[in-house]
C-alpha cells in the first residue's frame, strides 16, 4: 500500500510540473512513421493526416489549415514555409542510459553525462530529420505546386515509363527486404529479456506471418516505429520488451 501511494505522489509531481510533464509525454508511444514518397492520387489524404498527427508536438501556433486542391498558391507556400520553420517541444531527456549519481568518480560521471547528451542529440536529430524529409516529399507531390506547362501534356515515351515502373518495383522490393530484416533484428534484440517469453514466441510467429501479407507502406511504418524504440532503448529491458510487444501486437492486429 505504501508503494502505491508513493507512485501516486510521484505521478502527481510529474503531471503538475510543466517541464517534467513534457518529458513524460515525449516518452509515450507515438507513431513516428512518415512516408518519404507520396502517391499524388492519395496526396491530400496522406499529407493532411500525417501533418495533423505531427502538429501535436509543434510549438508555434496557429498551425495553418492544410486545405484542399482549391487553396490559393500563396497560402500553399505559406503552409510549407510554416512547416519548414516549425520547432518541436518533444523532449528526450528521459531517454538516457546512465544515472550520473552512480558514477564512481568525476571522470566517470562526466563520461555518463556526455553519453546521455549524445543519445538525446541523436533522438532530436532523428525526430527533426524525419519531419523535414516528409515536408520535402509533400512539396514534391503536391499538385498545387506543380506548374502547368505544355511539356507536361506531351505524350510520355512508353519505354521510359516502363523503365521507371521497373526501377520503382526493384527499389520497393529492396526497401521491403531491408525493412523486414531490420524489424526482425530490433524485435529480437529488444525482446531478449521479456516478462512473458511464451507471449513473445507467439507474437514472433504472428509477426512473421504478417510480414508475408503486409504492404510496403505497412512494413515501413512498423520499421520506423521499432527503429525509434531502438533509439530509446538500446539496452534490452523489461520496459523496452513490453513496449515492443504492444507495438508489434497492435500492428499485427491492425489496431495501430
Amino acid at each position: 500500500m505504501k508503494n502505491y501511494y508513493i507512485r501516486i505522489s510521484k505521478a502527481f509531481e510529474v503531471l503538475s510540473n510543466e517541464v517534467e510533464r513534457i518529458k513524460y509525454d515525449s516518452t509515450l508511444f507515438f507513431d513516428n512513421y512518415l512516408p518519404l514518397e507520396i502517391d499524388e492520387a492519395n496526396f491530400f489524404e496522406i499529407a493532411k493526416k500525417n501533418l495533423e498527427k505531427e502538429s501535436f508536438f509543434i510549438n508555434e501556433s496557429p498551425i495553418p489549415d492544410f486545405g484542399d486542391k482549391n487553396l490559393p498558391l500563396e497560402e500553399v507556400q505559406k503552409l510549407y514555409n510554416f512547416w519548414r520553420n516549425a520547432t518541436s517541444w518533444r523532449d528526450f531527456s528521459l531517454a538516457t542510459l546512465y544515472d550520473k549519481s552512480t558514477g564512481c568518480d568525476k571522470d566517470e560521471r562526466r563520461s555518463m553525462v556526455k553519453e546521455n547528451q549524445r543519445r538525446i542529440n541523436k533522438l532530436q536529430k532523428y525526430n527533426n530529420e524525419r519531419l523535414a524529409k516528409f515536408i520535402v516529399a509533400c512539396e514534391k507531390a503536391d499538385p498545387r505546386l506543380k506548374q502547368k506547362d505544355s511539356a507536361a501534356s506531351k505524350k510520355v515515351d512508353p519505354k521510359l515509363l516502363n523503365r521507371q515502373r521497373l526501377e520503382k518495383k526493384m527499389k520497393d522490393a529492396t526497401n521491403m527486404k531491408n525493412a523486414i530484416a531490420q524489424i526482425k533484428s530490433v524485435f529480437t534484440n529488444l525482446t531478449s529479456k521479456p516478462k512473458d517469453s511464451k507471449k513473445v514466441e507467439q507474437l514472433s510467429k504472428a509477426l512473421n506471418q504478417w510480414l508475408t501479407k503486409a504492404t510496403l507502406d505497412q512494413i515501413m511504418q512498423l520499421q520506423a516505429n521499432l527503429k525509434f524504440e531502438s533509439f530509446l532503448f538500446s539496452e534490452p529491458s523489461i520496459l523496452s520488451a513490453n513496449r515492443m510487444i504492444k507495438i508489434v501486437d497492435k500492428t499485427v492486429n491492425n489496431q495501430l
